[in-house]
Formats: C-alpha cells, sequence, structure tokens
C-alpha cells in the first residue's frame, strides 16, 4: 500500500507521510489539546499491533509506528473518532 492509495481529508484529518510500519497523521481539532490528544492515545494504544504512538500538539501532528502484520494504516485512520475531525467553533484560518 502507498501513501495515495489511504483516505486523505484535506484539513481535518490528513496523511502527511507513510512507510511500511509508520504513519504521520495531522489532525486539526488536536492542536493546543491536550485532552484530546491523551484520549487519541488511550484509544490508538488499544489496538493490537501499536508500538509506539507520539502527539504533537502545537501542530496536530499524530505518528504511529505499529506492525503491519497486525493492523493496517487504514484501520488506524479509522480509529480517530469522528468527532476529532470535525473542527471547533473557536478554530480560525490560523489553525488550518
Amino acid at each position: 500500500m502507498n501513501k495515495k492509495m489511504l483516505p486523505d481529508f484535506y484539513g481535518i484529518l490528513e496523511v502527511q507521510h507513510y512507510i511500511k510500519g509508520r504513519i504521520r497523521l495531522k489532525v486539526n481539532s488536536l492542536i493546543q489539546d491536550d485532552e484530546k490528544a491523551k484520549e487519541l492515545v488511550g484509544k490508538l494504544a488499544s489496538l493490537n499491533g501499536i508500538e509506539d504512538i507520539s502527539v504533537n500538539t502545537l501542530i496536530g501532528s499524530v505518528l504511529i509506528k505499529f506492525s503491519e502484520e497486525v493492523v493496517d494504516p487504514i484501520t488506524l485512520i479509522g480509529a480517530v473518532p469522528v468527532s476529532y475531525t470535525h473542527l471547533r467553533a473557536h478554530e480560525t484560518e490560523l489553525h488550518l
């Protein structure tokens, strides 16, 4: 599988980078939201095959290292709750 085959929702949930066993997502609703980031880490960590998760709430970046023999990247993208993919009322063009 390559990056072009993965779902990408510009400005909401984007696949920034993908190589086998490593994916970086951009989730704008995580910007400056440590609580939501902790919830997402907990949700992703509960999946089999996850090796490491790193979230940067300054830019809304999520780096996931995983075993592709156990979990595929589409499942990881689908694990991001729908509520995280909606813009918050206070977000401005600065965040987009």
